[in-house]
């Protein structure tokens, strides 16, 4: 009997090591697969597994694994359930890095408060508190993003003709003429029939979409040909300068079943590609988890810029490049691109002619997930002044292979000089898992809005003659209509441009002001009320500031003042009204005597009229009349001055010999005698006769 029951345990025991063992092989194969990123494929292992496991620290570390293998085949709701599971398994004890991917899975799912309390307890639980305060602050960029959208001048927009419900990304020029492109996609129509075992989702291959004369897309996208896309995984990169070459991406299998991947060149030919030839960067001998791809070119051909994982890198994904030998026809100098990778992952490069580097990049603020980066070029392959492109072009999404809009065309109008671009990303609002999205920067928009008044009455007043001249060179003549209103729509108001307007009407002095769009960041209706003065003789009207140098009958001229310009105003009085006759009346400051001032006033005012007659003005319809130091001035609402001389001599002052010598300060009293040295005028008629 005995020898039965020890029969009996010693085979219960062999079962139980033998299952044991399996397990533990069932386990190590997850292992395996997590190590090479087979994500999916370890996740089926793990799952089947974790529930037969007794070492609590052991089903923690399973457990979290599970939640990685979901999160980075972006099944984020799944990897929450599994993060919760191993935090209450204590694997929190074992790496504060749980919270940190806890919190990104929730960023991903946009709920950004509770990513920001995960957040800071990795930071609580030891973690790179730098990279907790970035993290967070990317979801405060996103949440001010949401915000501030409906404000964006950017617009974005699903390119709905090249998505599918599957995955569709990477668009690339393949044309000179810049009317046909290459992108990836899973769609139905693609060769490859596995499965990856990175995210379970479909191989993908090369397609090839044409746009017609007016830059539509037209007809459905096509595979590349059969000698570029198998039955293994084929993405889009981009072509050489000449669209003769394309650099594109395949991913295949070692004996183990472990993926990897590699950069390969296609001769164009007509329609179809020559057989690909691979660009031997890795050695696949002595690395066979090492993935290369996302190929770029700079525009002089010298450098191929692409994404890997392998080791020496600063993170997950670094960009690295290559130097092309032209005798040799080979690349070389594998090189890290130090200073634009981080502790997190960078994908897609795309450069512009002017060396400007757009990239992804999880590693950097930006509004969530990976955004898109553009980064100055500041030498020979190296770059600086990383900035995350504005939302809505990012989001809190994966946002990422960015190039530029060649041939925008808005509302069915090719807007050349705007910033357009595509993009891909997995945001909502998409038709598919990953698609591509087409953005453009909506133009800046000016309008002018303007109202003439009776300064008198209050009342608008109807057929002024309104001239709008813009500093480039532009000239608007309208009338204000039935309310006392005008109006300059967006064709008229262009940007980075200074403008004048003058408003006129007979037996009114008229008015003028300036406005610009320069440096403006917004659109914009300028509006403006005009207030016009009724014509009354012999009172005195002041004009802009008309002022002169001490002791001196020149017009004053300097960054601040251009009394030429001044004297305009008056001149386009005269104009309008060609039968007024006026008065010029100069005035000096109260130092020197009295027959001095009265002589120096008196060759002002004949400055004065000089100007004008040399603008046509006939003299005839001119005084010049010097006041000398015998009317000090009062301040006076419309006396245009400045908002600083208004501060400092308020409306009322009278800028007499006592004030002036109350002041403390000498350049305030060196203004005070400075504005009593002007020019007024007063009608003192209205019915001239130009002689024949």
């Amino acid at each position: 009997m005995r020898f039965f029951k020890s029969i009996l345990v010693l085979f219960v025991c062999l079962a139980t090591t033998s299952l044991v063992n399996a397990q533990n092989k069932k386990i190590q194969q997850a292992d395996y697969e997590f190590a090479g990123q087979g994500y999916n494929k370890a996740a089926t292992l793990y799952i089947a597994e974790v529930t037969k496991i007794k070492n609590i620290d052991e089903k923690a570390r399973v457990l979290y694994n599970i939640a990685e293998c979901y999160r980075n085949t972006k099944r984020y709701g799944m990897s929450l359930d599994y993060y919760d599971k191993a935090i209450n398994a204590k694997y929190d004890k074992k790496t504060a890095d749980v919270y940190l991917n806890y919190g990104i899975a929730l960023q991903e799912m946009d709920r950004l408060e509770d990513a920001i309390v995960q957040f800071n307890k990795y930071k609580e639980r030891g973690g790179n508190a730098a990279l907790a305060d970035m993290r967070i602050q990317t979801c405060n960029n996103a949440a001010t993003a949401k915000k501030t959208s409906a404000k964006s001048r950017y617009v974005v927009e699903n390119v709905e003709f090249l998505n599918t419900t599957e995955e569709d990304f990477g668009l690339a020029y393949a044309s000179k003429k810049w009317d046909e492109f290459v992108f990836t996609s899973a769609r139905k129509e693609a060769v490859g029939s596995g499965l990856s075992p990175i995210n379970g989702d479909e191989f993908k291959d090369v397609f090839v979409a044409k746009l017609d004369k007016k830059f539509k897309f037209q007809g459905a996208p096509m595979p590349a040909s059969i000698t570029v896309n198998t039955e293994v995984h084929e993405a889009a990169g981009a072509f050489d300068k000449d669209y003769k070459t394309l650099f594109f991406t395949r991913c295949g299998f070692d004996k183990k079943g472990r993926m990897g991947c590699d950069i390969y060149t296609a001769n164009k030919q007509g329609d179809n590609f020559t057989t690909p030839e691979l660009i031997d960067i890795i050695n696949r001998e002595s690395d066979d988890s090492s993935r290369v791809g996302q190929p770029c070119l700079s525009p002089d051909e010298q450098y191929l810029i692409f994404a890997s994982n392998m080791p020496g890198g600063k993170g997950g994904r670094d960009l690295w490049y290559m130097t092309f030998d032209k005798k040799a026809k080979t690349w070389s100098n594998l090189t890290n691109l130090a200073s634009l990778n981080t502790a997190g992952d960078e994908y897609y490069p795309y450069m512009t002619e002017d060396g400007t580097l757009y990239f992804a990049s999880n590693g950097y603020p930006g509004f969530g997930g990976l955004d898109i980066f553009k980064a100055k070029k500041t030498g020979e392959m190296t770059y600086a002044d990383v900035t995350a492109l504005p939302a809505p072009i990012n989001s809190a999404s994966d946002d990422f292979a960015f190039i530029l809009d060649k041939k925008p065309v808005i509302d069915n109008v090719l807007m050349e000089g705007i910033f357009a671009c595509y993009f891909s990303s997995n945001r909502p609002g998409g038709r598919g898992k990953d698609d591509i999205w087409h953005a453009y920067e909506r133009p800046l928009e000016f309008t002018m809005t303007g109202t003439a008044y009776n300064k008198k009455t209050g009342s608008t007043i109807s057929g002024c003659k309104v001239t709008i001249v813009g500093s480039d060179g532009s000239t608007y003549n309208v009338v204000t209509d039935a309310n006392g209103s005008f109006f300059l729509d967006k064709t008229k108001v262009k940007v980075e441009t200074k403008y004048t307007v003058e408003i006129q009407k007979e037996n009114y002095i008229g008015t003028a002001d300036k406005f610009s769009t320069k440096g403006a960041k917004e659109s914009t209706n300028y509006q403006q009320d005009y207030f016009l003065i009724p014509v009354e003789i012999g009172k005195e009207y002041p004009m802009p500031t008309v002022l002169y140098p001490f002791n001196k009958t020149e017009l004053l001229i300097n960054d601040e003042v251009n009394s030429a310009d001044s004297l305009n105003y008056l001149l386009n009085i005269l104009t309008e009204n060609p039968t007024f006759v006026v008065q010029l009346e100069s005035h000096t400051d109260a130092r020197g005597d009295v027959p001095s001032n009265d002589k120096l006033s008196q060759g002002r005012a004949e400055t004065c009229v000089t100007y004008l007659t040399s603008k046509g003005i006939a003299i005839d319809r001119l005084v010049a009349k010097g006041k000398g130091e015998s009317e000090p001035r009062t301040i006076k609402e419309g006396d245009r001055l400045s908002a600083e001389t208004f501060a400092e001599f308020p409306v009322g002052t009278l800028l007499d010999e006592a004030f002036i010598n109350s002041l403390k300060d000498n350049d305030a009293r060196e203004r005070a005698h400075q504005l009593n040295r002007r020019t007024t005028f007063r009608i003192l008629r209205t019915d001239y006769v130009p002689k024949k």
